[in-house]
C-alpha cells in the first residue's frame, strides 16, 4: 500500500506542471457537472476512505493507514466547499489560472515530498525500551549472546550454532569481528565457541589464517561431508572478504570448531549469506557493493534498484548465477533433492525459487525477508514490517530495538504463503533467521542481545 499511495501523490505532484491539462480539465468539469454533486460525491468517498484506513485497531501507528486518513479528512472538506459554493468556485479557478505557477510549484512539491515520506516510512508507533531481558506476550526470549545472525541445528546433539554478528559497513564505519556460540536446547543455556586450528586442506592454497585471526561472521551454513564430519561454511567480513571453513566437534561435552581453510572473495564482492550444493561447491549472495555509502544504500532501498546477485563457487572459480541479479540479495538456500535454489531479497522484496535443472524462475512478495531455512517442504523466514528509515534510529544505537516484523513460512514448491506471524511492540526486534525445531521457532537477530523462542501454532 505504501508504494501504491506514493505512486498516487507523486502522479498527483507531476500532473500539475501541466497547466493546460490541469486547466481544460477543470474548465470542463465546471461547464458540464453539477459541482455540488461532485462535492458530495468528495464527500462520500473521503468517509470510504477513512471508514478503509482506521478499521483496525492501532491504525494511527501505520503510514498508509494514517496518509489516508489525512486525504479523506482533505477530500470531505473540498466536498463541503464544492456544495456549498457551487460554481461560484469558477472564480476561484480564475484566480487559480492567472497566478497557476506561483502556486501549484508548491502544491507539486508538498505532494512530492509525502510520497517521498510514505514510501521511506511505515512504522509510526512508539518503539518500546527493551534492554531488560523479560519476555512479553506469544515471544518468549532468552538472553545472553550477541546479534544471533544466522543459526544452524545438529539434531542429535540438540545444538544450535550461531554465527554472533559484528557489523557491517555502510552501517558501521568498518567491518566489525565477531564470534560464535552454541545454543544448547536442553538446558537453555549459552556455550562459547572454543575456535582450533587445524590443517587448511578444504580451501584456496593462498588463502590462510593464524591464530591471532579475526572472525566477522555473517550467515552460515552446514553439511555432512563424505567422511562423516561436520564442515560449516561461513560469509566473513573479518580481516577481509571470504569464505571460511570450519569442523565442527561435537565429540565432547565442549564442542569446538576447527579452522580447515578458507576462500578469498572476487575483489568486487560483498557476501551476505552462504547455501553448500556438497563438500566443495556453494552458492553465496552478493548484496551490493563494498564502497556504498548510506544515502546510496537508501536510495536504492527506496527505488527497489538491483544492487548484488548470486554467485556459485564451482570449486574453482565464482560464476555469476543466470537471473540471480535484485535489490541486496540476501538469504540463500539450495535444495539438493529437487536441485532448487531459493534467494531471499531484501530491499526488492521478493523470494525466487530457481528450478536450476529447467531453468525457470518464479517469485513471490515478501516485505524485507532474510534469511531462509528449509522442513518437510515448507519454507520458513523472517520479513520486517517497516521501511529504511524507521530502522536507522535502530542502527546508529547499541541497544536492542522493536519494530514490527513477521514469521512466514511458505509452501516450497508454490512459494504460497501459509502461515504468517506478525508482531509489534515485543521484546524482540530485527530478525534474520527462524529455525523449527519441534513445535518451536527459533528467531535470530542482527542486533540483538537475545534470541526468541515462538511457539508454533
Amino acid at each position: 500500500m505504501n508504494y501504491l499511495l506514493a505512486s498516487f501523490f507523486l502522479l498527483l505532484s507531476i500532473s500539475l506542471f501541466f497547466k493546460k491539462f490541469i486547466l481544460g480539465f477543470s474548465n470542463f468539469i465546471f461547464l458540464n457537472y453539477s459541482i455540488k454533486k461532485i462535492g458530495i460525491g468528495f464527500i462520500l468517498f473521503g468517509i470510504l476512505i477513512i471508514y478503509i484506513s482506521t478499521d483496525q485497531a492501532d491504525w494511527n501507528e501505520v503510514m498508509w493507514r494514517f496518509t489516508t486518513m489525512i486525504l479523506g479528512i482533505l477530500l470531505i472538506l473540498r466536498g463541503a466547499v464544492m456544495s456549498l459554493l457551487g460554481n461560484k468556485l469558477y472564480k476561484l479557478l480564475e484566480v487559480f489560472e492567472k497566478h497557476y505557477y506561483k502556486l501549484s510549484v508548491p502544491i507539486s512539491i508538498f505532494l512530492f515530498s509525502i510520497s517521498a515520506l510514505v514510501i521511506s516510512r511505515d512504522y509510526l508507533g512508539e518503539i518500546p525500551n527493551i534492554e531488560e531481558c523479560i519476555s512479553t506476550g506469544e515471544i518468549e526470549i532468552i538472553c545472553g549472546v550477541s546479534n544471533p545472525e544466522d543459526m544452524v541445528y545438529f539434531k542429535k546433539e540438540r545444538l544450535i550454532l550461531m554465527s554472533e554478528f559484528g557489523g557491517i559497513k555502510p552501517y558501521s564505519p568498518n567491518n566489525l569481528s565477531g564470534s560464535f556460540k552454541f545454543y544448547n536446547t536442553r538446558t537453555n543455556e549459552f556455550i562459547n565457541a572454543d575456535i582450533k586450528y587445524g590443517a587448511n586442506d578444504w580451501g584456496s592454497e593462498n588463502c590462510f589464517r593464524d591464530k591471532n585471526s579475526l572472525f566477522g561472521p555473517h550467515g552460515i551454513d552446514l553439511i555432512k561431508r563424505n567422511d562423516n564430519i561436520y564442515q560449516l561454511g561461513v560469509v566473513n567480513h573479518v580481516p577481509n572478504e571470504s569464505i571460511e571453513f570450519f569442523e565442527v566437534d561435537l565429540s565432547n561435552l565442549e564442542p569446538k570448531l576447527i579452522w580447515r581453510g578458507c576462500i578469498d572473495a572476487p575483489e568486487t564482492a560483498y557476501f551476505n549469506d552462504i547455501s553448500f550444493k556438497n563438500q566443495n561447491e556453494f552458492f553465496v549472495t552478493h548484496m551490493y557493493s563494498r564502497s556504498i555509502s548510506i544515502p546510496e544504500w537508501m536510495l536504492a532501498s527506496l527505488l527497489k534498484s538491483n544492487t548484488g546477485y548470486v554467485y556459485y563457487w564451482n570449486s574453482k572459480d565464482f560464476q555469476k548465477v543466470n537471473k540471480s541479479s535484485g535489490g541486496q540479495p540476501n538469504g540463500v538456500l539450495y535444495d539438493k533433492d529437487k536441485d532448487i535454489l531459493y534467494v531471499a531479497y531484501n530491499q526488492s522484496d521478493e523470494i525466487r525459487r530457481f528450478n536450476l535443472s529447467k531453468g525457470k524462475v518464479d517469485s513471490n512478495f515478501i516485505h524485507s525477508p532474510d534469511n531462509i531455512t528449509l522442513k518437510d517442504g515448507q519454507l520458513l523466514l523472517t520479513a520486517l514490517d517497516f521501511q529504511p528509515l524507521d530502522g536507522l534510529s535502530c542502527l546508529e544505537t547499541n541497544k536492542n530495538c522493536s519494530l514490527p516484523f513477521s514469521i512466514i513460512k511458505m509452501d516450497a514448491d508454490s512459494l504460497e504463503i501459509l502461515k504468517k506471524y506478525s508482531y509489534k511492540k515485543t521484546s524482540f526486534g530485527l530478525p534474520t533467521v527462524a529455525l523449527l525445531i519441534e513445535n518451536k521457532i527459533f528467531v535470530g537477530s542482527f542486533h540483538s542481545d537475545r534470541i526468541a523462542l515462538i511457539q508454533e501454532r
